[in-house]
């Protein structure tokens, strides 16, 4: 039988993760002009969702995260073992130079469940960074490598060499390597003006540190199914 595609639900999404992706309160004119939608539908949708407590709201009448939003992050994370494997092992990596990151992709986007520059701790680092441009990103572009789709030349040098290298204008080099195989993820980690040999060695971490994460997560699977 052939799954029916729930217009109302992915529209109802959509409206909510637009609303936590502002950096304040947005009203409801505002957000139909962002996502180029009718205004009475995105009211309505805004509407449903404070009622149901995903949102909250503004005397102005503009919306942003809901107690609801906050149930939900701590389930995902309850849920999910990324998080929870990485953090230990991304300690790995810190240092008084490097700035560490964990990612996940999301459409043309890289979410950033940890971004920790080199005066934070990795706490610090944990959901302070809003989505980025996944081209503009190391993870985002190692990320993006895995698809099929993608001709373009650092997506095919990621994924030729397994890792991925993004030199900025201001002298800071980022490299990112994957989580698993479809990849769940990448780590990455962002040096300002390196020497060749500290390069190499981040990248020989980061390749022990993803192997460490996968075999734990591995093993996380498997005792979810005993």
């Amino acid at each position: 039988m052939k799954t029916q595609y729930n217009k109302s639900i992915i529209g109802s999404v959509e409206v909510l993760q637009e609303v936590l992706s502002q950096p304040k309160p947005v009203g409801s004119r505002e957000l139909s002009r962002i996502l180029k939608e009718e205004h009475t539908r995105v009211n309505r949708i805004l509407g449903t969702l404070f009622k149901e407590g995903f949102l909250s709201k503004t005397e102005k009448k503009k919306y942003y995260a809901g107690p609801g939003i906050h149930i939900l992050a701590a389930q995902a994370i309850h849920s999910s073992p990324l998080l929870r494997i990485a953090l230990p092992e991304l300690k790995k990596l810190k240092n008084e130079r490097r700035a560490v990151a964990l990612a996940v992709l999301w459409k043309e986007s890289v979410c950033y469940l940890v971004h920790s520059r080199p005066h934070q701790t990795l706490e610090e680092g944990i959901g302070s960074h809003e989505l980025y441009p996944a081209r503009k990103s190391s993870l985002g572009i190692m990320l993006l490598s895995k698809n099929k789709d993608n001709d373009e030349v650092d997506l095919r040098k990621a994924l030729k060499n397994g890792y991925a290298r993004l030199d900025y204008q201001e002298g800071t080099v980022s490299l990112a390597v994957p989580i698993c195989d479809p990849p769940i993820a990448a780590i990455g980690s962002s040096i300002l003006n390196p020497s060749e040999e500290e390069l190499h060695d981040t990248l020989k971490l980061l390749n022990e540190i993803k192997l460490e994460i996968e075999r734990k997560i591995a093993e996380d699977e498997k005792e979810r199914i005993i």
